[in-house]
């Protein structure tokens, strides 16, 4: 009887230690996220509806425990849809050219990686969930959404959307629990309702106005994917998620970039921060179209950061047109790369 009170008890306590991290109640409210699970900060850089509280992206956010994947995008739309596309395995399984399906066709390709599944929803709708399958040269979507719970709310306290993705339903057939090193790369972007018909396969739309982790295309073109974020389940390599989801070592603190608007001549967009670690720090400025004007530092940083300024001229030192542009900061530390992107306002 002992030695069975003695099993029993090891046992429970076992399932204690195994219990999960952090556990997301799926209601579109992500005050209950921690702050190591926001996996991209990316405010105050969207560039449709500027100004307003319509149409932007503020991050992407990651965790698990021990049977679900929990990710969620803060932001809000409207009369606009967003998508988040993530690559679950690093392989060739997955779609690298979307712009011929029939079902959220945002005329979107990918480089360097091909996601196996993508979330989408519209104007704050709960949205959909889809796993992408290559067959004979085409790409099969399947809606998956009775598989998995999403959310989505315009009006929480901290709005976005939440998605619970069972490790089963990603990782099928496996006899552990999730691929061994598994780890996510996943980007979210703003989109564009349909805006053209093909016969071939239907309405299509675009991606554009805020793309997280990089903001490069404004809903007038198709889009090529080069850069995404990695969210890591199994470092250890055993096969089972790792006992917590301890979040990033690398932090980027006091970031400020100020005035927001400022006019070319009279003044100077300032820009500082300080980190948790040294990291390579590469920080760009792009147009309203995307393309990029100017390098203002790529390199190596300390924990004190950097102070540095812009002008308001181009790579050849000419005066920008007046208009929008965004300050793009990239951080890379320990296998870990962050990106914070901001608008600024040039004034002639």
């Amino acid at each position: 009887m002992n030695k069975l009170i003695f099993l029993f008890i090891q046992l429970l306590v076992g399932q204690i230690l195994a219990a999960p991290y952090h556990s997301i109640t799926i209601d579109g409210d992500l005050s209950e996220w921690l702050s190591d699970e926001l996996l991209v900060a990316d405010s105050n850089d969207s560039l449709w509806d500027v100004g307003t509280d319509k149409n932007y992206i503020d991050g992407i956010y990651f965790t698990y425990d021990r049977d679900n994947l929990y990710l969620a995008i803060a932001g809000k739309t409207t009369e606009r849809g967003w998508l988040l596309y993530l690559d679950v395995d690093g392989l060739s399984s997955g779609a690298t050219d979307l712009t011929r399906i029939n079902t959220w066709n945002r005329q979107v390709k990918f480089s360097g990686w091909a996601p196996d599944y993508f979330y989408a929803s519209w104007d704050g709708a709960s949205g959909n969930f889809y796993r992408l399958q290559n067959e004979a040269g085409n790409v099969k979507v399947s809606d998956l959404t009775g598989y998995v719970s999403v959310a989505t709310s315009k009006v929480s306290a901290i709005p976005g959307s939440e998605i619970r993705i069972p490790f089963s339903l990603i990782y099928p057939g496996l006899s552990s629990k999730v691929r061994v090193g598994a780890r996510i790369y996943l980007v979210a972007s703003l989109a564009t309702g349909d805006v053209g018909y093909q016969s071939e396969f239907g309405a299509y739309g675009y991606l554009g106005g805020d793309i997280s982790p990089e903001n490069f295309v404004n809903g007038i073109s198709t889009a090529t994917l080069s850069v995404w974020a990695t969210g890591y389940i199994d470092q250890n390599l055993d096969g089972s998620p790792d006992d917590q989801y301890s979040g990033q070592d690398l932090e980027i603190k006091n970031y400020q970039i100020s005035p927001q608007a400022f006019v070319v001549w009279r003044e100077k967009v300032n820009l500082s921060f300080s980190l948790s670690v040294p990291a390579e720090v590469e920080i760009f400025v792009y147009n309203f179209r995307g393309e990029k004007v100017r390098r203002l530092f790529a390199g190596s940083t300390t924990t004190a950061g950097l102070s540095l300024s812009w002008d308001g001229r181009n790579e050849e030192g000419e005066i920008c047109p007046a208009g929008i542009y965004l300050i793009s900061a990239r951080f890379t530390a320990r296998e870990v790369s962050r990106k914070i992107n901001k608008a600024v306002v040039l004034l002639r």
